[in-house]
């Protein structure tokens, strides 16, 4: 550090110098030396001190002639520590004292001042004696110790410090080191090293008579992967490195802690996650996202597997639009149809005496889902057939007794074409030719039905409906017919067809009690009333048996007999349901206003 100051400077007078000088030049020495030379304390000066005055006074007794004047300034040098080498432009001026100090004599202008003492650092500067500024100036100088003490502070503990690749020590349980006598005038680098931990090295020491701390990052760790959901792949840096267990965890063994890492995650049915581990992270979450389309294809499966083949349809509708090359598409496709087709045999199965009787919403269910996988798998003539099949069904059973004559007509006229189409494919399947049969029936053509009944017959001559259905149109012609010995031969028939169904099924009501029928027609009372018993035994809540039991006892005649039927035809009339038409029930009243007339 460098500070000037001006202080007063005597000059000697004229005389005295002049003298000095002759002197100086007879005696054969410098001039400057002389003017220059140390007095004691360290000042230096031209010569004896003299009084102004005196300097003055000699000057009037003898004039002498001036030569040019030399500026000459006072320069104070300030030293911590003292007793240090002073050095001007490179020559030796020797000490500053005790108190830090040396004054010395110096042209104006420009100078180096160097300073210098063993174990400090030598400090040299750049000095502009200005002779304006004053007599004296003064610079400072504070020179820092050559060697200094260092802490160094090391994570983790135990870690072996290097200077300038000479081996230090290692650092203490709580990190740290301190090595003494560093000199700061020259550079430094350290070196830290740990096994299992990367090394630091080359790290140049900015900082003396403080502290500098190190951090080691380790060369590896163990890195904890949890997913959700578990049980899920795991690539690191695209290498596998297993899956996880069923609480969702996979450790990863030597892992480089100071680089980043990718992670994949994988599970069938999900999304791939792909995350960043950061450097010097040990914890890392995967969670991975429901595939939609897998979850689609799985949805489907579920439906099929749980017969809902509505929303399996819907399921798989969504599929195609989302996913038109999904290669699971034309398993997923077969699986419904057959579920479809195993649907709509099982409905069959489920038909009665005078064919198969559903709710119209069951039917306009499976006639849509038909309609969808025609779409899906045209030209599949199985498919295409059941589709037909549910269009005329749906037709048929739209015709109601309040729609209007057109559009029975045309809803008839729908079903006929479709009906045509399928009798025509000779199908081999007897629960079809039972229903064309009842459908061609409900379109008043009795010839074309009974074909179907018999075909269904031939296809399985254990079933006890076929016969019925051929019995049921005998006493139907029966009643049509005007010859009276036709008309027996054709109750006769139908006699005969309810035995053979009878025969095959035993609990069957309605064939008793229509077999009752035949007989009272056929004047074979005792006959019918049995068969009527026989009928209401069977099903003593189905309001056709008590009808027929009825008309047993009302073809019979007499006032006993007509009472028996009047009980009949009114329990008739209180069980009924929808056993009964309207046609029937008309019937009933007719006769019972007749037996009303009879018995009073």
């Amino acid at each position: 550090m460098v500070t000037n100051k001006a202080h007063s400077f005597d000059n000697k007078t004229a005389q005295h110098r002049a003298t000095t000088i002759l002197v100086l030049v007879l005696l054969g020495l410098s001039v400057s030396r002389v003017m220059f030379a140390q007095q004691p304390g360290g000042r230096e000066t031209s010569g004896p001190v003299v009084h102004p005055k005196v300097r003055a006074h000699r000057s009037a007794k003898r004039p002498v002639t001036r030569k040019p004047a030399v500026n000459v300034i006072s320069l104070l040098i300030v030293s911590t520590p003292s007793n240090s080498r002073l050095f001007v432009d490179g020559e030796a001026k020797g000490e500053t004292d005790a108190n830090g100090e040396a004054e010395l004599s110096v042209t104006a202008g420009r100078h180096v001042v160097k300073l210098a003492r063993d174990g400090y650092v030598t400090q040299e500067v750049e000095v502009e004696v200005d002779p304006t500024s004053g007599s004296q100036q003064e610079v400072e100088f504070k020179l820092a110790s050559a060697s200094v003490g260092l802490n160094i502070i090391s994570d983790p503990a135990g870690a072996e410090v290097y200077l300038d690749e000479v081996y230090k020590g290692t650092s203490n349980s709580n990190g740290l080191l301190v090595i003494e006598q560093i000199n700061p005038a020259q550079s430094h680098k350290l070196r830290i090293t740990k096994t299992g931990y990367v090394q630091q090295s080359d790290i140049p020491i900015t900082t003396y008579g403080g502290q500098v701390s190190i951090k080691l990052l380790p060369e590896a760790v163990r890195v904890r992967v949890t997913t959700d959901p578990p049980e899920s792949e795991i690539y690191f840096d695209d290498v596998y490195k297993g899956s996880s267990t069923g609480d969702g965890v996979l450790v990863i063994e030597q892992v480089n802690p100071n680089q980043s890492h990718k992670l994949r995650s994988k599970k069938a049915g999900y999304i791939d996650q792909i995350r960043l581990l950061s450097p010097n992270s040990t914890e890392i979450s995967l969670k991975l996202l429901p595939d939609p389309i897998v979850l689609l294809v799985k949805e489907v499966r579920q439906q099929i597997a749980e017969a809902n083949l509505v929303k399996g349809f819907d399921a798989y509708d969504r599929l195609v639009k989302y996913a038109p090359d999904q290669p699971e598409l034309p398993r997923l496709l077969e699986s419904l149809l057959q579920t479809l087709q195993l649907r709509s045999t099982d409905t069959l199965k489920r038909i009665g005496p005078f064919g198969l009787v559903i709710d119209i919403s069951e039917i306009e269910e499976i006639k849509k889902l038909y309609d969808q996988a025609r779409k899906w798998h045209v030209g599949d003539e199985s498919v295409e057939t059941f589709g037909k099949y549910w269009d005329m069904k749906l037709a048929l059973s739209t015709v109601v007794p309040g729609s209007s004559g057109t559009e029975k007509e045309n809803l008839k006229r729908d079903a006929q074409l479709i009906l045509t189409d399928l009798t025509q494919r000779n199908l081999r399947n007897m629960y079809l030719q039972m229903e064309f049969g009842w459908a061609w029936l409900k379109l008043n053509e009795p010839n074309n039905a009974q074909k179907h009944f018999t075909s269904a017959q031939e296809l399985r001559p254990d079933w006890a409906y076929p016969y019925f259905a051929n019995a049921l149109l005998a006493i139907q012609a029966g009643d049509r017919e005007a010859d009276k010995k036709t008309k027996l031969a054709k109750y006769g028939q139908a006699i005969d067809g309810f035995t053979k169904a009878l025969n095959l099924k035993h609990d069957f009501s309605r064939a008793y009690a229509l077999r009752a029928i035949a007989y009272a027609y056929m004047k074979n009372y005792l006959a019918a009333a049995d068969n009527g018993l026989q009928a209401i035994t069977v099903d003593p809540k189905s309001a056709y048996a008590h009808f027929a039991l009825g008309l047993a006892y009302f073809q019979k005649g007499g006032k006993t007999a007509y009472r028996s039927a009047k009980d009949e035809f009114q329990r008739a009339l209180a069980l009924d349901g929808v056993e009964l038409d309207q046609e029937t029930k008309n019937s009933i009243q007719e006769r019972l206003a007749i037996i009303q007339r009879a018995i009073k």
